[in-house]
């Protein structure tokens, strides 16, 4: 049986969908290939960094040194040329949360896991040029928008039967704990970390614009359940947060996702010997 090739530049609010965890079928439709994890849009499309300018800690797991390292040379393209997956699937989180870096004439993810660990980062941060959507978004914005034009472009090239598809997902701003829901704001019941997760929740504002953008301006798919409210799991295993959606919100993704496949013209041949069915 012909799968459906799907690839992802994202972070977990799109490969958890692809996890039987979250959707114990989905291996009898789709074959998830080549991914970029916590890699902006913006660097995705940028130039590679040069090998050896930023260090890379020996102290990182084979994991973390793998996200770091596809992040600043972009092995990641390669692969996919190679690959000429049916959907490649993205999303913003790491653009939004994390901003960017300008390093000579790259883009990379400010990601305070991989490169602000760098002794790079360390020994350069009172210089960095770092853009972030809380206080540079006019420049962060214009980097955005020639960047997603320039993977548009890129995508009619090297993989031109490929379709975009744009997780329009937004943070949640409660979880669920045993049963019971709990807002973000008065995080069980401190109000320490109130002013974070306000900060944090007004990115949803954010996102909402490089949507209506993308779509208004490149006509890309969506995956846009954005009129449901999901809960934030009480008990996921990267921790509580706004972004680490319960099951729900995975199930009604991979629902979405069916219905772009089935009504896609490139995966008609797949969708017949694949027996889609949706859940």
């Amino acid at each position: 049986m012909v799968k459906i090739k799907v690839s992802i530049i994202g972070s977990c609010v799109t490969r958890e969908a692809f996890t039987t965890v979250n959707n114990p079928d989905y291996k009898e439709t789709y074959e998830v290939g080549q991914t970029a994890f916590q890699t902006a849009i913006t660097s995705f499309s940028s130039n590679p960094v040069p090998e050896g300018l930023i260090d890379i800690s020996p102290d990182f797991t084979a994991y973390k040194k793998g996200v770091f390292t596809t992040d600043l040379y972009k092995t990641t393209r390669a692969e996919l040329i190679e690959y000429q997956p049916d959907f490649l699937v993205v999303d913003f989180y790491a653009d939004v949360r994390y901003g960017l870096a300008k390093i000579g004439d790259s883009i990379i993810t400010n990601n305070p896991n991989t490169f602000r660990r760098s002794n790079y980062f360390k020994n350069n941060i009172k210089s960095a040029d770092l853009y972030h959507v809380a206080s540079r978004y006019t420049e962060f914005f214009k980097i955005f928008d020639r960047n997603f034009e320039s993977l548009i472009e890129w995508m009619a090239v090297e993989l031109p039967q490929t379709k975009l598809v744009v997780n329009c997902f937004r943070y949640s701003a409660h979880y669920r704990e045993n049963g019971v829901d709990k807002y973000f704001v008065k995080y069980r019941e401190n109000t320490e970390n109130d002013n974070v997760y306000k900060r944090i929740l007004r990115e949803n504002d954010v996102f909402d614009k490089l949507y209506k953008h993308v779509v208004d301006k490149y006509g890309v798919l969506t995956i846009d359940n954005r009129d449901k409210v999901y809960y934030a799991d009480g008990d996921h295993p990267y921790g509580v947060s706004p972004w680490h959606f319960g099951k729900p919100y995975f199930k009604d993704f991979m629902s979405t996702f069916h219905t772009i496949a089935l009504k896609t013209k490139v995966v008609e041949p797949k969708l017949e010997e694949a027996q889609l069915v949706l859940q």
